[in-house]
């Protein structure tokens, strides 16, 4: 007694092999008696790999509450991994961080997160900084940098006061790039500095 699979892969390339792109290859696999159950509903490959493979009608990704533990694998290996969360939707591991795909689940807006000025930070993912303070006296400022070094020189945002007067609030606001460094320098007399924030909020 045997239990045949047949395995229908179509339009896969691989690079030692060329097919037609209309053409479909069909593989048999069989298995003898004793096999644990009559026929199989499952199939697990290991390590099968191909440079492209086309679908006729759909793929399903198993949903999970957890992210895959990538823990064995070496970096690039990682990189592009997908899995489909059950809160989040489709997500992807993009090499250092796992991110959403194709916009769904609960893509938008993170938490807000105090950090501090004279930090430099590097973005996990795109987001947003907002920094302000209040001061009486003049010749005080807020700047914003961003940028590819690891020390960031490139000024985004800044607003400063320079006459005394009233109390006065200087705020900037400035995104920045996932992979960007970025900091806030608070500039002046330190007690001319009052009741100053940086806070960071991620796009998710």
């Amino acid at each position: 007694m045997k239990t045949r699979i047949l395995l229908t892969l179509l339009v896969i390339s691989v690079a030692s092999m060329c097919y037609a792109e209309d053409e479909t290859e069909n593989i048999t696999l069989t298995t003898y008696y004793p096999a644990p159950y009559g026929e199989y509903t499952n199939l697990e490959t290991v390590d099968f790999k191909t440079e492209r493979v086309e679908v006729a009608e759909y793929i399903r990704l198993m949903p999970s509450n957890t992210a895959p533990n990538l823990s064995s694998l070496d970096a690039a290996d990682k990189k592009g991994i997908m899995y489909y969360d059950e809160t989040d939707g489709i997500k992807y591991f993009d090499g250092i961080n796992w991110q959403s795909a194709f916009g769904g689940g609960s893509s938008g807006l993170g938490n807000w997160q105090d950090m501090s000025g004279g930090t430099i930070y590097e973005a996990s993912t795109d987001g947003f900084v907002l920094a302000y303070y209040y001061t009486y006296d003049a010749c005080t400022s807020v700047t914003g940098y961003t940028g590819s070094n690891s020390d960031p020189i490139t000024i985004r945002a800044k607003s400063s006061r320079t006459v005394n007067s009233d109390q006065d609030y200087k705020f900037i606001m400035m995104p920045v790039k996932k992979g960007d460094y970025w900091k806030v320098i608070f500039d002046g007399v330190s007690s001319a500095i009052k009741d100053a924030h940086v806070r960071w909020i991620s796009l998710e």
